[in-house]
């Protein structure tokens, strides 16, 4: 009688925010490449719940109140735990991947029967994220638990998302069409409006897109809504605060262009591969942005001493934010015009 080979049960213990678990996903591709028929159980906070389900070769995802384990009282805390290790008790694990360099997070697998855990915790260097290197790599690369080239070029998985008739209807023409993302930056745990490209230069963006017979859409979240006022008189569409994260992947995966700062947005973009004008200032780029992606980025503050300012926890105390002021409208139009073929 043969003995049927088990399968091999990974756990990924990836929270949030909207940009760090979408450059964790080539973990996915990683794994089905490395195991074939791996069976993946994701534990995800409840706002990117929508990206993991739409993601193909996740087979499992325990959604956590994510708000009330990081902001919550202390009985909330531990009623977010419970629920996490009831759900795991007992289940066995051949590999558990947890991409933080807090090791608190670790409490979240503490009821599994796991053969090896990986985690970004910064024992060793291969448990460290290095600074100055791509995310996306650094989290993948605790599928092998040491450095390797050929992680360069990570893959991201297939998204698959449900028709929505009314972003069809949107986007149906054979105009260009741009999205521009003002808002953002920030999450449950930090609000780094540092990162943000001052609004007057979106909204002049806008016009000049306008002007030119481009199809402008601005995009965000409800907690964006504070944008919008300086959108008011612009013949665009406005869908702040408007979209689900769903339907907000459907916009990105039709634009002919995406314009941001350091957001979730300018991340979701990485799924459909959107040509993408990335704007960063107090950010190292090469952090945030691949090679093999279809990503222009404008950094403006490599003659400045303070930056990057961003040491991985916390940004600089600034008040001037001149490292995004430095990258003028004119410097981000003559790049737009260019991939536009204006």
């Amino acid at each position: 009688m043969f003995n049927k080979k088990k399968r091999t049960r990974i756990l990924i213990i990836k929270l949030g925010a909207i940009g760090d678990v979408v450059m964790a996903l080539p973990l996915i591709s990683a794994i089905n490449k490395k195991y074939p028929g791996v069976e993946i159980t994701w534990i995800g906070g409840k706002i990117v719940e929508p990206i993991l389900r739409s993601v193909e070769g996740i087979n499992n995802i325990i959604t956590i109140e994510d708000a009330l384990l990081f902001k919550g009282t202390l009985a909330e805390k531990f009623s977010v735990l419970t629920k996490v290790w009831l759900a795991l008790f007992g289940k066995r694990y051949d590999l558990v991947l947890i991409p933080y360099r807090d090791r608190r997070y670790e409490l979240l697998a503490l009821t599994t029967l796991k053969k090896k855990c990986r985690t970004l915790n910064g024992k060793d260097r291969n448990s460290s994220i290095i600074p100055g290197r791509y995310h996306a790599v650094e989290y993948t690369k605790l599928i092998t638990g040491y450095d390797d080239f050929n992680l360069n070029n990570v893959t991201f998985p297939k998204v698959k998302l449900k028709s929505d008739a009314g972003i069809n209807s949107l986007l149906n023409g054979k105009a260009k069409y741009v999205a521009l993302a003002p808002g953002g930056a920030k999450n449950l745990l930090n609000e780094d409006s540092l990162r943000n490209w001052p609004i007057e230069n979106y909204k002049r963006i806008a016009e000049l897109l306008l002007a030119a017979g481009i199809k402008v859409f601005i995009l965000g979240a409800k907690s964006d809504e504070w944008a919008s006022p300086y959108f008011k008189n612009l013949d665009l569409i406005n869908l702040i605060g408007k979209t689900s994260i769903p339907q907000l992947m459907s916009v990105l995966e039709k634009v002919n262009l995406l314009i941001s700062h350091d957001t979730g947005i300018l991340h979701l973009g990485k799924l459909f591969k959107v040509p993408t004008v990335a704007l960063f200032g107090p950010v190292n780029p090469i952090e945030r942005v691949g090679k093999n992606e279809n990503i222009d980025v404008i950094w403006e503050a490599d003659s400045l001493a303070c930056a990057p300012c961003y040491d991985g926890k916390k940004f600089a105390n600034c008040e001037n934010n001149l490292c995004m002021k430095n990258i003028s409208v004119e410097i981000a139009f003559d790049k737009i015009n260019n991939l536009l073929n204006l």
